[in-house]
């Protein structure tokens, strides 16, 4: 199989995910958690590069407690919108059909 194929063949799989029902759910539920929780995901993404700074020290940062304690806060918040766990759900079940096409493609290029 040629190079010129395989990008077909590749490009017509990327189409057929994109027409899937759980891809399209998927791009609107990112916009609508992007417009509606807006707030919360500034505050998560602060908490977590905070986070990341002080853990560059180890154990050895003055304020690692309260950032990891900030961050597992504003985590909880954003994540347990109901949004944001149907998103999470449908991109571990789109995640799961890709992965169950590569296994199918794996046997037949056996």
């Amino acid at each position: 199989m040629d190079y010129l194929k395989i990008n077909d063949l590749v490009d017509e799989y990327t189409n057929k995910i994109k027409d899937e029902a759980i891809f399209k759910e998927l791009l609107n539920l990112k916009e609508t958690i992007t417009k509606k929780y807006q707030n919360e995901i500034t505050l998560y993404e602060e908490a977590k590069t905070k986070l990341e700074e002080a853990l560059k020290y180890g154990n050895y940062h003055p304020n690692l407690a309260s950032y990891k304690e900030n961050y597992q806060l504003r985590k909880i918040t954003l994540y347990s919108k109901e949004e944001v766990k149907k998103y999470f759900s449908l991109y571990r079940e789109l995640g799961n059909l890709i992965n169950s096409d590569f296994k199918e493609i794996k046997q037949i290029l056996k």
